[in-house]
């Protein structure tokens, strides 16, 4: 596996990732004014629904990339064919008796979604095209999976920003036209449809001779997918556990106010998390592909390149978020907050700590065990939850994130260690990875933008922006002029310089 390639597809997930994430972020003020707020809380309910048929490939979408890279490297087609249709057949009949039983039932499962009896009936359309949604959505998780095993993140993400700009447009339109809730879930069900339609595209490209059909489905495939998918499946289950109970408890011993303190606080520093999570998607193929053709040394080589990309992408990151915390609290709220302020500088930190760990939680399963993710997941959960029913009592909301932060960077540390174990990667030589100089430049930076934003009495969000586009801009440079890139990743540089500036010369 190449670097160049490793930080390509780490870059088109990061800008996928960025994209969808201005969208929503921009999209959002005009949700709530179209619809009114009750109405949109009524999205808001409906959205659960949509994140759950997220998870209707049960884990199986992970396991088939990591069968389709290895297959790949081999070069076994006629085997990534066995175990796409032994995956696909499967799961689209169950997303359309699923749909089916979403358009039949509808009123049940509205009410039981907890929507108010009067407003009922008029939601149900909406709901009932939501349904409609569940195919589309599981066949575009498994296409998904095939262009990524075969490691062309371009396609994924293109399909990605594609789905949100026509939810995007056509919500606006629906909005403009009063076409209420059921514009906007017409809208959702059309941005899925688009982005199935542009994976099944990326698909015949990147894998021309792969067939599709059902005769092609093995049922020991099947469950030799899901021996590994269901580790990950009982993750996802289990992180929704641990965002649950850290509501209920604040909610209980503290407050509604200081729970919506927490959301916010939650909603921007997990997007730490977030960007890490794209670029180990990119990584999850390439170490697949690394183990069939070089063993351990070869993936542990490659989780050395993956943890300097991950800290040269996150570090700055975390320190604008930490030295600006005052000012933005001040800008966005109108006041300092101290709870806002807090959560955003101990959360946003071992959030960046949790990121740098998933470089070798994804490691842990393309080695092929994907049961230590679910294990250190069930640790994280139990050690927050039994924390936070000993602290909030006392401490209240201060004792809330001092248990989310201890529970997520332990349950980091172990991660990286269990890992470390697995491929020869001792902690002394994951520390030299993570050098002083490396992280001395993001914090004597922060340390004049903390001073800064301190000085800055009347804050306001465009300026903070700018503040901090302004240090990302000077560490970027900071970085190749104090040379602390790599002569690899300087040369990967170049070359995206002289692609794209035309520039036919020899650069020095």
């Amino acid at each position: 596996m190449r670097v160049s390639t490793l930080l390509s597809n780490t870059g088109f997930n990061l800008a996928g990732m960025t994209v969808t994430s201005l969208l929503a972020l921009v999209l959002t003020p005009w949700l709530i004014r179209g619809l009114g707020a009750e109405t949109f809380g009524v999205w808001a309910l409906f959205g659960v629904v949509m994140a759950l048929a997220q998870m209707l490939d049960f884990g199986l979408g992970r396991a088939l990339v990591r069968t389709i890279a290895h297959h790949k490297a081999l070069g076994q087609w006629s085997a990534v064919a066995e175990a796409l249709n032994s995956v696909l057949w499967p799961l689209l009949a169950l997303a359309l008796l699923l749909s089916l039983a979403a358009l039949v039932m509808a009123f049940r499962w509205v009410n039981l979604l907890g929507v108010p009896a009067a407003r009922v009936a008029a939601v149900v359309p909406a709901f009932r095209l939501l349904g409609l949604s569940f195919a589309p959505i599981v066949l575009s998780l498994v296409l998904a999976a095939v262009v990524e095993g075969c490691q062309r993140m371009a396609y994924t993400n293109i399909a990605l920003i594609a789905n949100r700009l026509v939810f995007a447009v056509i919500t606006l339109a629906a909005l403009s036209l009063d076409w209420g809730l059921t514009g906007v879930a017409a809208a959702a069900l059309l941005g899925v449809v688009v982005q199935a339609g542009l994976l099944l595209a990326a698909v015949r490209r990147v894998a021309p001779a792969l067939r599709f059909s059902p005769r092609l489905c093995q049922s020991r495939l099947l469950q030799r997918e899901w021996r590994f998918g269901r580790f990950l499946f009982l993750t996802s289950l289990i992180a929704l556990g641990f965002t649950a109970g850290n509501k209920f408890i604040l909610a209980r011993w503290v407050g509604l106010t200081a729970l919506g303190y927490y959301e916010l606080v939650v909603t921007i520093a997990t997007q730490i998390f977030t960007l890490a999570l794209a670029m180990a998607q990119a990584l999850y193929p390439a170490y697949v592909g690394a183990l069939a053709e070089g063993g351990p040394a070869a993936m542990r080589r490659l989780y050395g390149h993956a943890l300097r990309l991950a800290l040269l992408v996150l570090a700055p990151i975390t320190v604008v978020v930490v030295a600006l915390a005052t000012p933005f609290t001040l800008a966005w709220l109108g006041r300092p907050v101290s709870e806002v302020i807090l959560g955003l500088q101990w959360l946003t930190t071992g959030w960046a700590f949790v990121g740098l760990a998933a470089m070798a939680s994804i490691g842990l399963q393309a080695l092929g065990r994907p049961g230590w993710a679910a294990v250190f997941s069930f640790y994280n959960l139990t050690v927050n939850l039994v924390l936070a029913m000993l602290w909030v009592p006392v401490w209240g909301y201060d004792g809330l994130i001092a248990a989310n932060v201890l529970a997520i960077t332990s349950s980091a540390a172990l991660t990286q260690l269990v890992f470390g174990r697995a491929v020869g990667v001792s902690p002394a030589s994951w520390l030299a990875t993570l050098s002083p100089r490396l992280l001395a430049w993001p914090a004597m930076l922060g340390g004049l933008l903390a001073w800064l934003g301190g000085r800055w009495q009347q804050p306001h969000i465009p300026g903070l922006l700018l503040l901090g586009g302004g240090f990302l801009l000077v560490y970027a440079v900071g970085l190749w002029v104090l040379g602390l890139l790599r002569p690899e990743e300087t040369a990967w540089l170049q070359r995206q310089v002289r692609r794209r500036s035309g520039y036919q010369g020899v650069m020095p």
